[in-house]
């Protein structure tokens, strides 16, 4: 194999690679979002329970 041929072959692995990555991503995104936390619940704002939980600095 020449240099020329060895060149066509490394772009031809790259660009079957890039467009595996792409097709996996876009495929990914039309899955359903992982439920790994449970949903806000009702009532004050996530940001100021996370202030009542803190300590006050001295």
């Amino acid at each position: 194999m020449n240099d020329l041929d060895l060149l066509i072959a490394g772009a031809m692995v790259s660009f079957l690679s890039v467009a595996g990555a792409y097709i996996a991503v876009r495929h990914r995104a039309n899955e359903e979002p992982v439920r790994s936390f449970a949903p806000p619940a009702e009532g004050p704002s996530s940001s100021s329970v996370h202030a009542q939980d803190r300590p006050t600095p001295r």
